[in-house]
């Protein structure tokens, strides 16, 4: 008996096989009498190549859902731009542009089925929303340097990656808006829009070389948990942090407060607020504060700049002396206590006090005037303060009531240790400091320290 002898090939399965292609060579105006070969097409893959008007790339709305890829490096395009809502509820989701083109018009590439797209270096024109709404867009690459319109990335959930051959220097209003999967600032970013990040999936936000974040720049962003500013000034527009309920903590920085800053939030600043204004609203409904420091500079404090903001138990205003700051009878609003008064402790110095309980706001704060204690005091039994470089350690006998530890201006660097009998402080090794230290049993300690 014998038997046939057959050959099976077997493809791995991590071997693509090429997609064969339907090639079309275009004269202006000639798309229309070839849309019914490429209608009846079975190819996934359509490369044009030759030259196109608008009229014709109109017609790219009408291709059939096999279609995938589209290769459009060939073609030259007329007036060089590409048009609005170019493969807009097709298929494709492979593109490549053509190879002239200098510019995409508003929405050319929005709401498409597109993963992945190049801009090739001749375009020196993105308009605005020119890939919006692309929910599948996972990576764009960035030839050349063009100039971006408002919300070009707007809604893409899915967009991880931006790849730019030229660093991106301002990010333009709403360009990354929505877009949840972006968790890191584009290197090189000196300029921020409106909106620009706002509801983004950032991790982070490095402003060290920013001079301007726009109104709502990063709010709504559900994952921010950390922000960096550097030395210089920056103008920080409205509600800037809003409602970023996972930011912890805000380090310090120059410039202005804006209204509505960190409003809604649980941005916190650990160190002194030395702006001349903390706008309106500015932490409004933020449950983070439970201590705050006005520095020098300070000279206003706008309506509800703190309103319900019921973790405020202590501001220490001792840097400004006797220059009162103008409050607003809002800007603790939902603080008060049912005799109008607020029961959070207000220090001040001790010299200045008088000047403050004549303000019609502030002296309804539980006002207390102290120096910055420079003396040193003597030894309390059982409580040590030592420093080595930029570590200052407190060890005491009985559980710590409090410690803190101030500068030179009275500005509070630390305070806590609550039923601990030990701290490990970092504090700048260049800093004087004075570090004061009260135990459960009542010691008190006050040492200045270099």
């Amino acid at each position: 008996m014998k038997f046939a002898k057959s050959l099976i090939l077997a493809v791995p399965a991590f071997m693509v096989l090429p997609a064969y292609a339907l090639d079309v060579t275009l004269a202006p105006g000639e798309l229309a009498s070839r849309m019914p070969l490429i209608q009846g097409t079975a190819e996934v893959r359509l490369v044009l190549k030759g030259s196109a008007t608008a009229a014709d790339m109109a017609l790219l709305r009408d291709l059939p859902d096999n279609i995938t890829i589209l290769d459009m490096s060939d073609l030259s395009l007329e007036w060089n731009v590409v048009p609005a809502n170019l493969v807009s509820g097709t298929a494709v989701a492979e593109l490549k542009l053509p190879r002239n083109a200098e510019s995409l018009a508003d929405n050319a590439l929005a709401v498409t089925n597109l993963r992945e797209v190049e801009i090739p270096a001749s375009v020196t024109q993105v308009g605005d929303y020119a890939l919006a709404g692309n929910h599948k867009l996972v990576k764009v690459v960035v030839k050349g340097s063009p100039a971006f319109g408002a919300g070009v990335f707007y809604d893409s959930p899915l967009l991880s990656e931006v790849e730019m051959t030229t660093p991106l220097r301002k990010v333009s209003r709403a360009m990354f808006k929505g877009c949840r999967s972006l968790t890191a600032i584009p290197v090189g970013v000196t300029e921020i829009g409106d909106e620009a990040f706002r509801g983004s999936g950032l991790l982070q936000a490095d402003l060290s070389s920013v001079t301007a974040a726009g109104s709502y720049a990063f709010a709504d962003c559900p994952d921010l948990c950390q922000v960096m500013f550097g030395t210089g000034d920056i103008q920080l527009g409205t509600g800037v942090f809003y409602g970023d309920m996972g930011l912890a903590e805000l380090p310090q920085w120059e410039g202005n407060v804006p209204p509505l800053m960190g409003a809604s939030s649980a941005a916190y600043t650990t160190r002194t607020i030395n702006s001349p204004e903390i706008g309106e609203a500015a932490f409004a409904n933020n449950r983070r504060f439970s201590s705050l420091a006005l520095g020098p500079a300070v000279r206003a404090v706008k309506a509800d700049a703190f309103r319900n903001a019921d973790s405020l138990k202590k501001i220490n205003a001792v840097q400004l002396g006797e220059n009162v700051p103008d409050v607003d009878v809002t800007s603790f609003a939902g603080l008060e206590s049912s005799d109008g008064t607020y029961d959070i402790t207000l220090t001040v110095g001790l010299n200045a006090k008088e000047a403050w309980q004549q303000h019609p706001v502030w002296r309804l704060f539980r006002l207390q005037g102290e120096t910055t204690g420079l003396a040193e005091f003597p030894d309390a039994s059982g409580i040590s303060i030592t420093r080595n470089g930029a570590v200052v350690t407190v060890a005491t006998n009985d559980p710590i009531d409090i410690a803190e530890v101030y500068d030179l201006r009275g500005i509070r660097l630390f305070e806590g240790g609550n039923g601990f009998d030990r701290l490990d402080i970092d504090i700048p090794a260049t800093d004087i400091i004075v570090v004061r230290v009260r135990t459960a049993d009542g010691a008190v300690k006050i040492a200045k320290l270099r």
